[in-house]
């Protein structure tokens, strides 16, 4: 009865209910035409690149080793500057990106596993916050390269978008292999 829809195909069905919605709310001209994907896709990159400041601000923080306090200074380095990069390539693509800033405990986070984690790290001290730490980044870093990988498939050859994820996915691999190196047991 139902037929499984490509990417292509969930995009024309997203084109379709927001034609349709305007055309509910009786919108005549539309200036612009959205890519809600693209959209969505960078959204989820600069809530990442915050949270992974904030988690590298932690481990520069409490971190027991000079590996774990470096590691967590490139995080906010390389963070920073791509989510710098980030938010000049939405304004070009007329993409608006949320204010999310992650703080202070308690605060809602779009996604509960993210706040998990932060609360989590930021309730450990020691050798166990070393090892959540570098757990959390070879897990979350893999993670993000598959999921960047199948978002760059998704957007147009010529989007911006996608030659941004193409410059930030080897820095990524980077510090997936680091921490991978770090989680099998912080010396020094």
């Amino acid at each position: 009865m139902f037929k499984k829809v490509g990417k292509v195909g969930v995009y024309l069905c997203s084109m379709i209910v927001l034609f349709a919605s305007w055309a509910i709310a009786g919108t005549q001209h539309v200036s612009v035409v959205r890519y809600p994907l693209q959209d969505e896709i960078a959204t989820k990159i600069h809530e990442t690149n915050l949270l992974e400041i904030e988690i590298g601000r932690l481990a520069a923080e409490k971190g027991t080793t000079s590996k774990v306090r470096s590691y967590g200074n490139l995080l906010v380095r390389d963070h920073q500057f791509a989510d710098k990069r980030l938010m000049k390539v939405a304004q070009q693509a007329g993409i608006r990106l949320p204010s999310l800033v992650y703080k202070t405990p308690g605060e809602t986070l779009q996604e509960a596993e993210n706040q998990v984690l932060l609360d989590q790290l930021r309730a450990e001290n020691g050798t166990q916050f070393d090892q959540t730490f570098y757990k959390a980044m070879a897990k979350g870093h893999q993670e993000a390269i598959q999921n960047l990988s199948q978002a760059q498939e998704s957007l147009s050859p010529q989007s911006s978008l996608r030659s941004y994820i193409a410059e930030t996915l080897p820095i990524l691999g980077q510090h997936e292999q680091l921490a991978q190196s770090f989680e099998r047991g912080p010396k020094s």
